[in-house]
């Protein structure tokens, strides 16, 4: 009987011990998921995961290897969903680490196109790990394609402390800095984008517009010219060539510009690039004006005319040219303008303010609040970089980010102060503050400028969540005549609409200044 029943003992140890080290290792749902993985059975070691969450849901590791298994197979969404966990939970060991959830979960924002969880991520990254290179490259980007280009010129002067030698973070902080009206860092970046990409048109066109912002006309036209001379590209060789023109021209030599004018306007016309042909048309005019051949000036401007009326004003300017000619008419009481008077703004306004911003291909098409997120989220933006080494961060109501902001804010009797003291910054002196129809929308001015005493409206506009439309310019260039202004100054912290920057073109007694000129106008002030 003893003998029976140690038998039986034995048989049964004998079975449990088979079992516990033998067949129940297999059944673990842990080591079936690690069997399957040495498989590459990606699926089936999903599957065997989910069994783990439905007993213990709080295991952040098994959330973890659940989400680096989506991101493998690119389901962001499911991978999203597990790094929230992980962060719901809130612990890490040394298989999860808090950088590596953080980066995959803003890797996985982004390439979700969701822009603005990206950005959180990013900035949630480098506020526990200040120099995060990859987080502060994406965020540096981001902003610039927000068109917050002071946030972005900080945060490129940052990244550059960590990384120099990389064309996109040149380049990118010579947009920037160009943006800001920074134009002679502009130029040391994007040189040292060209140093590391020669061959880029977009690089050597940046700084060739850099170099002419900076009347540094010869080595303008060095860059440009050997553009327009090694580009296939059609589009690439009329800006780069047009830009030439202009730095001849400014640089005196007006002959010579005047010649690739009219090489622009053949290579226009047999290529049947209608807007470019009444661009051409428009600036051959004044350099016909600027070498006195005004009968010249006016065949390319009638030629104009008659494709197309009232392009940049070009029937005012025809008027007054065939006034000059015929030299019949008398001047009326206080007319003393000539087509000649114009050719410093033709010159000033050769390219748009925006011109460069619009071509590098960098604004994004989501839009997000970039103000809205750093006031709520109290996230903090970078000091300036001296060479000493990125500084701390401090809290955006100290950084210049938020002077807009604040003076977006402040009573009416403040912003009618400081409003006045932007204008003076600007070099007018105010006489009169007209009756305004909104007074907390803005405020009105009668200025004069302090040289020659010249008569100038001014309006300064404090709006947000909107922008400038063309029917607020043109109500605006009426006031001027109204008022019988020489010109007219509009301050404004909004963007102008696409219809508006066109009818801007036609409104020649017409000046904005635009929030990132504010911005910097503001400093000092606020």
């Amino acid at each position: 009987m003893l003998v029976t029943i140690l038998t039986i003992t034995i048989i049964l140890l004998g079975i449990i011990i088979v079992y516990f080290i033998f067949i129940a290792p297999k059944q673990d749902p842990m080591n079936k998921a690690e069997y399957y993985l040495k498989q590459n059975m990606l699926n089936e070691a999903m599957d065997e995961y989910r069994k783990i969450l439905d007993i213990e849901p709080n295991n952040f590791i098994i959330h973890n290897k659940l989400a680096e298994l989506y991101l493998q197979q690119e389901k962001l969404d499911q991978a999203i969903v597990h790094l929230q966990e992980v962060e719901r939970i809130d612990k890490y060991n040394y298989e999860v680490e808090r950088i590596d959830v953080k980066r995959n979960l803003a890797n996985a924002y982004y390439l979700q196109n969701n822009i603005e969880g990206a950005f959180k991520a990013y900035i949630e990254i480098i506020d526990i790990y200040p120099d995060d290179i990859e987080a502060l490259y994406h965020i540096s980007f981001i902003v610039l394609g927000q068109e917050e280009f002071e946030i972005a010129r900080r945060y490129f002067a940052r990244l550059l402390k960590l990384k120099k030698n990389d064309f996109e973070i040149h380049f990118g902080a010579g947009i920037s800095n160009y943006q800001t009206q920074n134009i002679d860092e502009a130029v040391n970046q994007f040189r040292a984008a060209v140093k590391l990409k020669p061959g880029s048109e977009i690089a050597n066109l940046a700084i060739a517009f850099a170099l002419h912002k900076n009347e540094n006309y010869k080595e303008s036209i060095s860059y440009s010219k050997k553009l327009a001379e090694t580009t296939t590209n059609i589009d690439v060789q009329f800006i780069s060539k047009r830009l030439l023109a202009f730095c001849y021209i400014l640089e005196g030599k007006v002959n010579v510009g005047k010649k690739i004018f009219e090489e622009l306007l053949e290579l226009s016309k047999s290529s049947n690039m209608q807007d470019n042909i009444l661009l051409i048309l428009y600036d051959l005019g004044f350099v016909c004006l600027l070498l006195e051949q005004k009968i010249l000036a006016h065949d390319y401007w009638d030629e104009l005319n008659n494709i197309e009326k009232g392009f940049n004003n070009i029937d005012g300017l025809l008027n007054l040219l065939i006034k000059e000619i015929d030299k019949t008419s008398d001047h009326e009481e206080g007319f003393d303008m000539s087509a000649a008077d114009y050719i410093g703004d033709w010159t000033s306004n050769a390219f748009p303010t925006n011109f460069l911003w619009n071509i590098c291909s960098l604004k994004s098409d989501d839009i997000i609040d970039i103000k809205n997120i750093v006031v709520k989220g109290r996230i903090s933006l970078p000091k300036e970089v001296d060479d000493k080494g990125p500084a701390s961060n401090i809290d955006t109501t100290d950084d210049a980010f938020d002077r807009i902001e604040k003076f977006c804010r402040i009573d009416t009797e403040n912003f009618r102060i400081i409003s006045n003291r932007i204008i003076s910054k600007l070099g007018y002196k105010v006489d009169d503050i007209l009756q305004t129809y909104r007074e907390s929308d803005g405020v009105d001015f009668l200025a004069k400028t302090e040289t020659d005493k010249t008569k100038i409206l001014i309006w300064v506009r404090r709006w947000k969540d909107t922008k400038v439309g063309e029917i607020t310019l043109r109500n605006f260039a009426q006031a001027v005549n109204d008022i019988k202004a020489e010109s007219g100054l509009f301050i404004t912290t909004a963007e102008l609409t696409d219809a508006a920057h066109s009818s801007l073109k036609k409104l020649r007694k017409v000046t904005v200044i635009y929030p990132e000129e504010i911005n910097n106008l503001l400093k000092g002030i606020i």
